[in-house]
């Protein structure tokens, strides 16, 4: 594997869920005057609903997230809008360590007005990536399952760290 890509989002919380809320509004509103009258034109109906749904698309498309290129050793973190990721490349130094460290910590989701806003204690294990002689990390990766933590910290042992 050349190229590793971790995505930091959760479908179903935050502006995640309000984009998938407004884009399902949009696709209903235009789907209205199958079901509907309407004192509103078609054409204003249509746009409204096409509108509302390119909004929910947007938020849905919305996410941050790091890419690893092994082979290049350099590494990114990136926004991504509808598919296209905006980051500037940083050259990895040589990598002599690679650790997980798994915490507690807890978490609100964000009020929408949606959801009831409630605090939760979740496990999160992050995985730390250090450069060569640096007690700071180079970057590290936030994970909430232990399995897959574990599968990228084999990979980036395997990929990284240098052998003397």
């Amino acid at each position: 594997m050349a190229f590793f890509n971790h995505k930091e989002r959760e479908l179903f919380h935050g502006r995640h869920l309000i984009g998938t809320i407004v884009f399902a509004a949009g696709i209903i509103n235009m789907l209205s005057p199958l079901f509907w009258a309407s004192k509103n034109s078609l054409s204003t109906t249509i746009l409204i609903g096409a509108g509302a749904s390119m909004v929910g698309l947007f938020f849905m498309t919305a996410y941050d997230g790091k890419q690893v290129d092994f082979s290049g050793k350099r590494f990114r973190e990136y926004h991504a809008i509808l598919g296209f990721k905006i980051g500037e490349w940083k050259s990895l130094p040589a990598i002599d360590r690679v650790e997980l460290l798994s915490t507690e910590e807890d978490v609100m989701n964000e009020p929408n007005g949606v959801s009831p806003t409630l605090t939760t204690r979740i496990k999160v294990h992050i995985l730390y990536v250090f450069g060569k002689g640096n007690t700071n990390p180079e970057f590290n990766l936030r994970i909430r399952k232990e399995k897959k933590a574990q599968e990228i910290l084999d990979l980036f042992k395997s990929e990284l760290v240098a052998v003397d």
